[in-house]
Order: structure tokens, then sequence, then C-alpha cells
């Protein structure tokens, strides 16, 4: 009786998506020659994220190539929980997106090409908005422009020499006025009670 192996796939390190594929043509002496260009983003959902573009005789070599230069172009994002650090703006050619943190259970708002790259680069929650051109590759170009010139708390404080004080918070529930005039009223109904 043969045995089966099975084989525990090992936990992949990058994720990709293909964003667009497109069919490409040369025209030579003999007539016209057909190749497939594949636009890639790649990320390991923890704040790695890079994008590539390359070209192949079919479909699944071009994807293959654009992965492998996608790889070599990685950027690090400082994440702050599960959204970016601060507002940030990023161009590219006739696109320009505006990124802004947002608080949890927002989700991404972006649509085509910005949430491609929030999804891999795991940014939970964040609001997009894309000026000018539309355009997919355009779109996801100024995205990463924008998330390369984020700053985490420390590297501002770095740049500005200055150290972070780290302050032992003890009770971080902060008085609003109305918790302020809900005490009080409290305070004033015990009294009531007890006479």
């Amino acid at each position: 009786m043969r045995e089966s192996r099975r084989f525990d796939k090992e936990p992949k390190e990058f994720f990709e998506e293909v964003a667009q594929v497109d069919r490409v043509t040369r025209v030579v002496k003999g007539g016209r020659r057909f190749r497939f260009r594949a636009s890639v983003v790649v990320g390991n959902r923890k704040g790695k994220v890079g994008f590539g573009i390359a070209k192949g005789n079919d479909v699944s070599e071009a994807v293959k190539n654009a992965v492998k230069k996608a790889k070599k172009n990685m950027i690090v994002i400082p994440l702050t929980g599960f959204s970016i650090a601060h507002l940030v703006e990023g161009k590219f050619k006739g696109s320009r997106v505006l990124l802004k943190p947002a608080s949890a259970g927002t989700g991404v708002i972006a649509g085509g090409g910005v949430r491609i790259v929030m999804d891999l680069a795991g940014v939970k929650n964040v609001l997009s908005k894309i000026h000018g051109s539309t355009n997919r590759l355009n779109a996801i170009q100024a995205t990463l422009k924008a998330l390369s010139l984020l700053r985490s708390k420390k590297e501002i404080f770095r740049l500005r020499g200055k150290e972070i004080m780290n302050k032992e918070v003890v009770n971080d529930k902060r008085e609003t006025p109305i918790s302020k005039v809900k005490k009080v009223k409290n305070e004033k109904m015990n009294k009531a009670n007890q006479k």
C-alpha cells in the first residue's frame, strides 16, 4: 500500500496581485509581434509593498518578471496600528493621490489602484481621494510615492534632534466637558439620596 505524502505549504512571505495585463504590439518587417505587459503589486500586509511592470511572451512569464521587479522596488511604511501615521499626498504624472489616516472600523475608502496598494501594505483604515487622472497605473505609482513620504514619530523626533519622553500613562481616560457635567450631576444625586 502506497503511503500518501502530505506536503505542508509554507506560509507565503509576500502576496501579489495583478493590477493590469495589456497586449502590446511591435510592428516589424514581417508583420506584428505580440507580447504581454503585466503590472503587479507585491506586499507582505505588514508595512512592505512594491510595484513592478514587465513584459513577456505570455501572461505567466510577464507576471513572473513583474513580481521580480516589484520585490526589488519594495518600500517600508511606518504603520500606526492599522492606519497611516499622518496625512500625505503623492503625485505621479497626471495623478494626485491624497491619503488621510482614519479611525479603527472605517475600512479602506479607496478605489482602483489605491485599494490594491493599501490592501497589500496592510493598511486597514484610510481615506483617499484621487485628483486628476484616474489611470490605474498612475494612481498606484502616486500612492506609492505618497506612502514613501510617510514618517514615523520616532523618525520625526530624530530629525528635529529631540527625544521622545517616556511617560507612564496611569489613567488614559480623558475628561471631556460632557463627562465632567455627568460627574457633577452624579455627585449631586448621591448627596440628595444620602439626606
